[in-house]
């Protein structure tokens, strides 16, 4: 009897080991990547080998590129996938490039140490698609950058910005706010 249920644990071991490696396609300067896009050569941000909600992949400063190498192509890296930083409570500061244009479900869930994110193109993170509240890093962060040494206080939508996107300044830390005429869609 004993010998039976070894056979069946073994197979539904060995999917639950493969799922586990296979959380990301490859790694580059400590950053996650998953293709998801082999024509138009684009990569998603995620988590490490092990679980989202690990809270293991990511620490410290990262900045993620607009772009990436692996196996001999440049990849655009295009989103940021579910969970991606979820519970990375040593996560200090993200820099997200202006080629981001969807994060992903609860990628910044409970990133309590996270105090900034900076962003060099605010006409571009204007267009971002935000699943949710906790997939916007200034939920925890609070603090809104231009670069790593100017904080936004007094936001300044740019002129030709048509749509802010839902939860793209949510929870930001900000004295005033100037929305251009050019917006016809707010969701701040």
């Amino acid at each position: 009897m004993k010998h039976h249920n070894v056979k069946l644990m073994l197979p539904m071991l060995l999917c639950f080991a493969s799922l586990c490696v296979s959380a990301h396609d490859f790694e580059v300067d400590g950053i996650y990547y998953n293709i998801t896009s082999t024509e138009d050569l684009s990569v998603k941000v995620t988590y490490d080998g092990g679980f989202a909600d690990s809270g293991t992949s990511y620490s410290g400063n990262v900045t993620i590129p607009k772009s990436v190498k692996y196996e001999g192509e440049t990849y655009r890296v295009t989103s940021i996938g579910y969970k991606a930083f979820s519970k990375c409570s040593q996560l200090i500061s993200v820099s997200i490039p202006e080629s981001i244009t969807n994060i992903g479900d609860s990628a910044f869930y409970q990133c309590g140490g996270l105090q900034k994110v900076i962003v060099p193109n605010l006409a571009a993170w204007c267009t971002i698609s935000f699943v949710n509240q906790y997939s916007n890093p200034l939920y925890y962060a609070k603090h809104f950058y231009s670069d790593a040494n100017t904080e936004i206080r007094d936001l300044i939508i740019p002129e030709g910005v048509r749509k802010i996107g839902n939860y793209a300044f949510e929870n930001g830390l900000f004295q005033t706010v100037t929305i251009p005429g050019s917006v016809e869609d707010v969701w701040i």
